[in-house]
């Protein structure tokens, strides 16, 4: 707000468009479970518009949900010959975080 440009070192956008009253790009919404003494698992997951696409790193499995249409995430499409080109899309994206620097 006061022409300041932000650290390199920050993440994240601002959000003063939205202070403004612009709209605000649409972006992936990432996550991560990391495995735990209690929870060996790990799992890496984004939501993009209505889809939402989950690897299973520990289950070496992926799973992919229209979120607009089945919001209880009970049909898996990832393997959907009609979901292929999607799936691979969205993969490419969840991959791309995956092996971001850290």
């Amino acid at each position: 707000m006061v022409g300041a440009a932000p650290p390199a070192s920050m993440r994240g956008r601002s959000l003063l468009p939205l202070l403004e009253g612009k709209p605000r790009e649409a972006r992936p919404i990432f996550s991560e479970l990391l495995p735990a003494t209690a929870w060996p698992h790990h799992a890496v997951m984004m939501v993009d518009g209505d889809h939402k696409l989950i690897h299973r790193v520990s289950d070496r499995r992926w799973e992919l949900y229209d979120l607009a249409k089945d919001p209880k995430e009970q049909t898996n499409l990832a393997d959907a010959p009609a979901s292929r080109a999607l799936f691979e899309s969205l993969r490419a994206k969840l991959v791309a975080f995956e092996e971001r620097p850290k």
